[in-house]
């Protein structure tokens, strides 16, 4: 008569609550492969014959115990996995695990923390989207004049007056756009450094939103039956 062999599993592991009984299936089976090295190495595939279920369930069920600490498995490329199982008796349940005796210390009653209450925190409104929109343009110009600058436009003097044009536009609530900055310095490079320095101390001066020369022969804005000037105008260097 053949003598029947039965796979060992501990009643620690068999009342866990946080394992399914898959897990529970291949811990055992691992047990009965473990040789007196303390370690498996059954393929993936012989496990899934034998316990009846399919690759992936044998994969996720080992990656839960690997989870609770009850397998420790080495993975070697092109040789298989070695399974290394943990002492049950030294791995405690995550969840709720029944326990075969029941504590007898007595029940006490806790006494309750006291409720404070708590302001709540000031909540602000956001700022309006108009003034983002205008702080971003005042950002976006600011680079502009730091690192942008035209090469013959890049001396101490000229980038003193550009940042005072600037300046002057962020204070009358007009600040330039990066586009409009940008196509007003093309416009200054071609009248050169000095020309242009001149122009913006004068504008500046004056009050105007544009830059304009000196004495250049036109009406300026401000004067008598002048319309105002628009973006438009200024990102022309009007």
């Amino acid at each position: 008569m053949t003598r029947d062999l039965y796979a060992p599993l501990p009643l620690t592991v068999l009342r866990r609550t946080d394992l399914p009984a898959s897990a529970k299936l291949i811990y055992a089976r691992l047990k009965l492969y473990t040789g007196n090295n303390g370690a498996a190495y059954p393929s993936v595939t012989t496990l899934a014959d034998e316990c009846g279920i399919t690759r992936r369930q044998i994969m996720r069920s080992v990656a839960k115990l690997e989870e609770v600490g009850l397998v420790t498995v080495q993975r070697t490329f092109g040789i298989g996995n070695r399974y290394h199982l943990t002492s049950a008796e030294n791995v405690t349940s995550a969840e709720n695990v029944t326990s075969d005796k029941i504590s007898t210390r007595p029940v006490t009653k806790e006494t309750p923390l006291p409720v404070t209450k708590t302001t709540p925190p000031l909540v602000t409104k956001p700022a309006h989207r108009k003034d983002q929109l205008k702080r971003g343009i005042e950002k976006k110009s600011e680079k502009i004049s730091a690192g942008t600058l035209p090469q013959v436009l890049n001396v101490p003097n000229f980038a003193e007056a550009w940042n005072k044009f600037q300046q002057h536009r962020r204070e009358i609530r007009k600040p330039l756009t990066p586009t409009a900055a940008g196509s007003l310095l093309k416009k200054l490079a071609g009248w050169g450094a000095v020309r242009a320095t001149a122009a913006i101390e004068h504008s500046v001066a004056s009050g105007w939103t544009g830059i304009f020369e000196p004495n250049a022969g036109t009406t300026h804005p401000g004067h008598r039956n002048q319309p105002p000037t628009t973006e438009h105008d200024h990102a022309k260097g009007f």
